[in-house]
């Protein structure tokens, strides 16, 4: 019997030593896909990298695998693994089809799949806006399995790699296409595909796994061994945080046992019922002491609530409050003791000393009793007075006060006064109706408005002198532009006389030189005429009906050829129906030129896009507006709310390089207000600027 025990357990320890071996010098295929980035895809080496190559170099060191890597097109790799040529697969999307046919790993990520589409195409919202479109689908991608799960009706087109998806999207094959988030915005952002865009609406999430077929699943359980020692060194939230700027791809660190849960609620529910009995038994003691704190607080509140009304209105508050009945002989109830602040006292008021209309301007008293009338016989219950009080002053008489001298007999504060004050005061006075026992009672609210009135009426002499100015600007500038229009025009004469002499090509340059710094100066005379006649408010030319293709095709093409000049690309749409519309004809020729004079000026290479769009309203009345997209420069943001004043351009080096005095948006700006239209600019997200104009106008066919 010992020797069989021994024998037993010599071949025991042989076989475990076998086993061991064997295990230590397994060679485990792994597929991976060769471009599903940052999850696997090959480096410019054209070796296997990523967040997967990096996860299954972890577990064949801990299980003791040589790994030996298949990297091709997915399409390839999953029909190698369906074959039975592939051990392993290191990311795999868990489904409930897939479960059928292999086994999968404790998810080491999770992948969020999301749609991309092009911007401007009608946002995808719901599962059945997806119905109709044309979708490109990586093959043999989860997303089949996705469409065919939300009997989707959707034409699919397979593709091999979601680069080419993409790319193919981005020219505008296809309508959408199903694909992980994090990998077609690196896409996006790599290969500068800027149309695109994802919407989250539809975003959803699947656990991503290793997978086996059935017939090698002891090879999961090693790779689970792993992943848990992995999880509790750190070294799987390593490799998350160095292949993934988000947490988002991450998985629950964790996935809590059954009975372990079960466990945990029982005691967050014994708590719960712990915790319910104590509320129960001391719900009626935290009642009572509440409702006692709170009325305490609620009395407390009150009484500082009243006594500061009182103090601020009564006391320290702007507003002079007075009550009284009987209008001839105002006899007062109440007058707040504020009123101290125009330097008299209320009770000279109540005990009848002085009345109300003895402190009031001579010069206003009689308006103001007229008005006190009418607004009593129209049974006004409020109405509402600006006038001026005589105030008692300290300070030392300079003069002999008119005013002074008329009221000081009947009112023995101004008697007592060295001189008088005038301060201006807004009266807001409530009628009370007389009632069976109660006579028309009136209530005042006199605000001290002085220092208003004088700045308001600084203000209107500060108006009156900018208006002076301006009107003086204008007519400087008019008769300098006059002066200076005639030597120009003599300046050209002369350059045209001169070449047809014949002349040299040396002098030839030098004309052109001149005539066109004579052209440009001449423009800006233009600019500045146009620019002092829609200043002025009393320039209303008159509206007619113009023919809207006709008054765009007069002009189009001194735009096309302006715009071959520079090698700018140009384009106009405009409707071509032949509709009438009722404006001013100088108004539109005007605003399309500078908009266009504009665009044209500060793009050095690229496109102009002009379109013109008419929108009826109703049988007789329309929209019409105006767009123009350049691909300029584009307007800083700062500089955006300055744009449409004179004399500003963006930026002083864009006067010297492009020239002009910015007046052209300003003169634009001026159009608007004279014709009641609306100009609006904004900078695109592609680069440059796009301004539009709107008018309401009629129409008729």
């Amino acid at each position: 019997m010992k020797y069989v025990v021994i024998q037993l357990f010599l071949v025991c320890s042989i076989s475990l030593m076998i086993c061991g071996v064997l295990e230590a010098k397994q060679t485990v295929i792994v597929g991976m896909d060769r471009s599903y980035a940052p999850y696997a895809f090959l480096d410019a080496n054209g070796n296997p990298t990523g967040f997967e190559a990096d996860l299954i170099a972890q577990v064949a060191k801990r299980s003791g695998w040589i790994v030996e890597y298949r990297v091709d097109k997915w399409s390839t790799i999953t029909k190698d693994f369906d074959d039975g040529k592939i051990d392993l697969l290191t990311g795999y999307i868990q489904t409930e089809q897939r479960t059928e046919h292999h086994v999968f790993s404790n998810p080491h990520t999770y992948v969020h799949y999301s749609v991309f589409q092009r911007k401007g195409s009608a946002e995808i919202r719901e599962w059945s806006d997806l119905n109709g479109k044309e979708l490109l689908i990586e093959t043999d991608d989860i997303s089949q399995e996705i469409i065919s799960t939300k009997q989707i009706m959707a034409n699919k087109t397979f593709v091999d790699d979601y680069s080419q998806v993409l790319s193919m999207l981005s020219r505008g094959q296809g309508d959408v296409s199903i694909m992980p988030k994090i990998l077609g915005t690196n896409y996006i952002k790599v290969k500068r595909l800027n149309n695109l865009i994802s919407t989250s609406a539809l975003d959803f999430a699947y656990p991503y796994c290793m997978s086996t077929n059935r017939e090698k699943s002891y090879l999961i359980y090693t790779v689970n061994l792993a992943l848990e020692q992995m999880e509790d060194d750190g070294t799987l939230g390593e490799l998350r945080k160095k292949w993934f700027v988000s947490d988002y791809n991450l998985p629950n660190r964790r996935i809590l046992s059954r009975t372990s849960l079960l466990l945990f609620l029982s005691v967050v529910i014994a708590f719960a019922l712990i915790i319910g009995f104590f509320l129960i038994f001391y719900r009626k003691f935290l009642a009572k002491q509440t409702e006692y704190i709170q009325e305490q607080i609620r009395e407390k509140e009150e009484v500082n609530r009243e006594l500061g009304i009182v103090h601020s209105l009564y006391i320290d508050g702007p507003v002079i409050f007075m009550k009284w009945h009987d209008m001839d002989k105002e006899m007062f109830k109440f007058v707040s003791q504020n009123i101290s602040t125009l330097g008299y006292l209320a009770e000279d008021f109540i005990n009848g000393t002085i009345h109300y209309r003895d402190i009031i301007h001579p010069e206003d008293i009689i308006k103001i009793l007229a008005d006190r009338q009418v607004h009593i016989n129209n049974k006004d219950l409020s109405y509402q007075q600006e006038y001026r009080i005589l105030c008692p002053s300290e300070l030392i008489s300079s003069s002999d006060s008119p005013a002074y001298h008329m009221l000081k007999l009947q009112n023995p504060v101004l008697e007592k006064a060295q001189s008088i004050t005038i301060r201006w005061v807004k009266d807001h006075t409530v009628i009370i109706p007389a009632t069976d026992t109660e006579p028309c009672t009136f209530q005042g609210y006199i605000f001290d408005i002085t220092d208003q009135h004088n700045h308001n009426t600084e203000l209107q002499t500060n108006r009156l002198i900018a208006e002076s100015a301006d009107q003086s600007k204008d007519i400087f500038l008019a008769s300098i532009t006059d002066e200076v229009k005639k030597p120009i025009k003599l300046l050209n004469e002369s350059i045209v006389k001169l070449s047809r002499t014949q002349p040299s090509d040396e002098q030839n340059d030098a004309l052109i030189k001149i005539y066109s710094s004579s052209y440009r100066l001449d423009n800006i005379i233009t600019q500045i005429h146009k620019y002092i006649r829609y200043s002025k408010n009393d320039y209303v030319p008159a509206n007619v009906w113009i023919n809207l293709q006709y008054a765009i095709e007069s002009i189009l093409t001194d735009m096309q050829i302006r715009s071959a000049a520079q090698n700018i690309t140009f384009d106009c749409s405009y409707p071509r129906d032949s509709i009438k519309l009722f404006m001013n004809h100088q108004y539109f020729d005007d605003a399309i030129n500078i908009i266009f004079d504009n665009a044209l000026k500060f793009t050095s290479a690229g496109a102009i896009d002009l379109h013109i769009l008419f929108e009826k309203v109703s049988a007789i009345d329309g929209i019409l507006t105006i767009n123009i997209c350049d691909e300029g420069e584009g307007i800083p943001p700062d500089r955006l709310e300055y744009i449409f004043k004179p004399f500003t351009q963006v930026d002083a080096s864009y006067t010297r390089v492009h020239g002009g005095l910015g007046l052209g948006l300003a003169i634009l700006s001026r159009i608007m207000e004279h014709s009641d239209g609306k100009v609006t600019i904004k900078n695109r997200e592609t680069g440059g600027t796009e301004l539009t104009i709107t008018w309401n106008v009629p129409y008729k066919s």
